[in-house]
């Protein structure tokens, strides 16, 4: 029996031997980020290369852990690591998921470095176990990705539209076991802990479902959220790590999005927040219609089309800072905002200087399928917060990553 069980661990070990490789088995000298930016110098997605005939190896995220990302950070010299992530993440943030620059690295010929089991203890990743068979998951979409800081937490913003406001974006947040990616389903506590975190002087209001320029499919995948459930703060917390999650509240890939935030700040905007949304993305001049109501303090809700004319079409365009004579108007459907999509009726003379200062009611009849869209657009008219950004050819990725303990 004894020799029975010795010849099954030797065959166990010769098979284990035979289907895991090093980067010294196949001349790897290095490892290096695919995606790089100068925002995040110490973050990035993963892929190996071999100098002596360039060959080129996915870093695939089947396995990888924060014990990987730790190596990971190690061999590229920054020391440890805080978060790591999947579904190469960092090509999606910096490019928008529609935009992403995995097809410049997808390519048949490239290897994949998959299964990964580390102990955090290896000097690089050479002395991990891994796998270099082809895995059909395995490409330039499903990269590794690490973030190299000494912290216990890694909490950010990321916005590509207003780059020049770092005090709001999608929410991105590391969980227990080191994963970074969005979270869904904040409430204004939560969002208060993020911001505080942040380190910003609180939450001016939680935005359920972001347009910020990630250009995210309607389904979005489970892999891009690092909280399978949503976190449930109480508003005392110093970080989102120390909240409990809401066990109730399971994650429903087709209902649920990448939540935002909009914090407040020393040079805080006077009330309403007001946000127009354009093919998916917030825009300066012209889209539906969201704005934080005095009534619901704690989410943006858009506007029942009912009594809607030119007078409160004006004091939009007026809450942005644009003031045009003719704005135009209208009635869209189709558009989801708000986990209860909740809408109010607005009431304006014309002589108001913002939204605040308009009658608002609630309209509990109001048609869930229809909001106003309006158009602000004039030369003449551009906020001076957005002069730099208009005269840009493109928008710029604008993030913020911020790491505490």
């Amino acid at each position: 029996m004894k020799t029975f069980l010795c010849a099954l661990s030797l065959i166990a070990a010769v098979f284990a031997s035979s289907s895991s490789i090093s980067f010294n088995d196949r001349a790897f000298d290095s490892i290096r980020f695919a995606t790089s930016s100068s925002t995040f110098p110490k973050a990035g997605d993963l892929v190996a290369e071999n100098s002596l005939n360039n060959e080129t190896y996915y870093v695939c995220a089947d396995g990888f852990d924060l014990y990987a990302a730790d190596v990971a950070c190690k061999q590229l010299g920054f020391g440890s690591a805080a978060a790591f992530t999947k579904t190469s993440f960092f090509d999606l943030i910096e490019n928008g998921y529609e935009k992403r620059r995995g097809a410049k690295y997808h390519n048949d010929a490239f290897g994949h470095l998959t299964a990964w089991k580390c102990r955090g203890d290896e000097d690089d990743l050479s002395e991990c176990r891994f796998d270099d068979e082809r895995n059909p998951e395995c490409d330039s979409f499903n990269l590794a990705g690490v973030v190299c800081q000494n912290q216990d937490q890694v909490v950010g913003l990321v916005n590509r539209v207003f780059e020049m406001a770092d005090n709001e974006g999608a929410l991105v947040a590391s969980n227990a076991k080191g994963k970074l990616g969005f979270v869904a389903g904040i409430s204004i506590e939560t969002a208060e802990v993020a911001c505080r975190q942040l380190g910003f002087g609180g939450v001016n209001v939680p935005i359920h479902k972001s347009f910020y320029g990630l250009e995210l499919p309607r389904n979005v995948p489970k892999s891009l959220f690092s909280f399978s459930r949503p976190p449930l703060c109480k508003g005392n917390e110093t970080t989102m790590s120390n909240c409990p999650t809401n066990s109730r509240a399971g994650f429903k890939t087709k209902k649920v999005s990448p939540a935002g935030v909009i914090c407040k700040t020393a040079e805080n905007r006077p009330e309403p927040i007001v946000r127009l949304v354009d093919n998916g993305r917030y825009n300066y001049q012209k889209g539906v219609v969201l704005i934080k109501s005095q009534l619901f303090p704690d989410r943006v809700v858009g506007i029942c089309p009912n009594n809607f004319g030119l007078n409160e079409t004006r004091i939009v365009c007026r809450s942005l800072g644009l003031d045009v004579d003719e704005p135009k108007f209208k009635t869209t459907e189709r558009f989801s905002i708000t986990l209860d999509d909740t809408r109010i009726d607005v009431t304006c003379n014309g002589d108001e200087s913002d939204l605040s200062e308009c009658d608002q009611r609630f309209n509990d009849d109001c048609s869930r399928s229809h909001y106003i869209k309006v158009d602000c657009n004039s030369a003449s008219s551009i906020p001076m917060f957005s002069v730099l950004t208009l005269m840009s050819l493109q928008f710029i990725a604008g993030k913020n990553f911020v790491s505490l303990s």
